[in-house]
């Protein structure tokens, strides 16, 4: 019996030090969300929605969190403005490890106190959709929201897509960043980055320092 407790206490040890790592983790008064993982399957290596209540569970069950080490290509828009709220409420600085890109940025600006690691990229970009993700949005909420046709959702997405631009307007402008430094984030290509110096990041108070 005592060789069998040993046995499985061992297999036990080796599944979790073979384990892949979280993507979201605590580290003493520290949050690692790191979507960028290689061992993340393609539907987890983003910012989503998911991500949004494991997040407000570990701020909530870790109350001597006051930081979040943010590593991320971006993702949903909407799950990064949910995070956005989570991190303004909790008054969490933000440190950029690696690349914090697309929509991530979004998250950065949210930090009381923003920092990068020497060498990391600050990335921005137009907000970018898939013909995939349109076609499958369009099957899902076609009942919903009464859509005759897909021209019925072009329109509609149309209107979206500008409140998602102006969204962004109005948190930039709140966040007191100029109106030149907004225009080219908002020029590069979906499929390209713009990515500010770090003087230029500084100039612009996206980074503390």
């Amino acid at each position: 019996m005592r060789q069998l407790t040993l046995l499985i206490t061992l297999l036990l040890a080796s599944n979790l030090a073979n384990a892949a790592p979280s993507k979201i983790q605590v580290d003493g008064e520290k949050l690692i969300y790191n979507t960028d993982l290689p061992s993340l399957s393609e539907d987890e290596a983003e910012i989503v929605e998911e991500d949004v209540k494991i997040i407000k569970e570990f701020l909530s069950n870790n109350p001597s969190i006051r930081s979040i080490e943010l590593t991320s290509g971006g993702g949903d828009v909407s799950a990064a403005y949910d995070i956005v709220d989570i991190i303004m409420e909790n008054d969490l600085d933000i440190h950029v490890v690696g690349a914090c890109e697309s929509a991530c940025p979004l998250l950065l600006l949210a930090g009381r106190v923003r920092t990068a690691e020497a060498g990391s990229k600050i990335g921005f970009h137009q907000t970018s959709v898939s013909p995939e993700n349109e076609e499958s949005n369009y099957n899902k909420m076609k009942e919903e929201m009464g859509f005759k046709s897909p021209f019925d959702y072009v329109a509609w997405s149309m209107a979206d897509t500008q409140e998602i631009m102006l969204n962004d307007l109005y948190y930039y402008q709140s966040l007191g960043l100029s109106l030149d430094f907004v225009v080219m984030t908002l020029e590069a290509p979906s499929d390209e980055m713009f990515y500010p110096s770090h003087e230029w990041l500084l100039k612009e108070n996206v980074l503390s320092q």
